[in-house]
Parts: structure tokens; sequence; C-alpha cells
């Protein structure tokens, strides 16, 4: 089983990957056309779902835009 990719950022400081089981697949899109994939744990696809565009595309910021990404998740077979 794979485990959770999210990178919390506390205070500007970027911490470890959570490390949960990923339970979930959450798809990320930003207006520009940008998309992300990513396995990630229960915890997580709540937080996805209680606010869906809390995400800045990172190839957006890359690129000077202030771009969030609409994203949705979906349970996986290993849940």
């Amino acid at each position: 089983m794979s485990t959770c990719t999210i990178v919390t950022e506390f205070l500007g400081i970027e911490l470890d990957p959570c490390g949960l089981d990923a339970t979930h697949t959450s798809t990320g899109q930003c207006e520009r056309g940008h998309t992300r994939t990513r396995h990630i744990c229960t915890n997580h696809a709540r937080a996805f779902t209680a606010v869906p565009e809390s995400v800045v595309c990172a190839q957006c910021a890359e690129e000077g835009h202030d771009t969030q990404m609409v994203v949705t998740t979906e349970g996986t077979d290993r849940a």
C-alpha cells in the first residue's frame, strides 16, 4: 500500500510528507489547465472535501500566478 504524499506547511516551514496509508486519490485542476493527481489519506481527503479550493497550483506559482486548484477526491480499492 502506498502512503499519503501531502506535505504540510506550518509557519512557512515545510514538514515531511504525511505518511499515513493512502486510501484515496485526489485530482486537482486549475483554471490555467494544470492537473495534479496524488495518493492521499482519509484525513486529507476529508480536508479537500470540506474546502475543495484550498490548494495553490504549484506550477502556476512557479510561473508567477496565484491560481487555486479545485481538488476532487475518490476512494481507492485499497480503502
